[in-house]
């Protein structure tokens, strides 16, 4: 069975500001073939306790 490469993994990261040295992300799948520019949602930083917009990196 051949694999979909145009499903890709990302990682979610918080970069603003305050908060923004501890590591935490959250990681999740994107398909390439939907998607236009990187991603941002609205998701819960659990160090500085409230929702903040995290944005796409790829995984290293």
């Amino acid at each position: 069975m051949a694999r979909n490469t145009k499903i890709e993994k990302i990682k979610l990261v918080y970069k603003e500001g305050e908060g923004s040295e501890k590591s935490f992300y959250y990681t999740t799948r994107i398909n390439k073939a939907n998607m236009e520019g990187k991603l941002k949602l609205r998701k819960y930083h659990r160090g500085l306790r409230k929702h903040v917009v995290f944005e796409q990196e790829k995984i290293k």
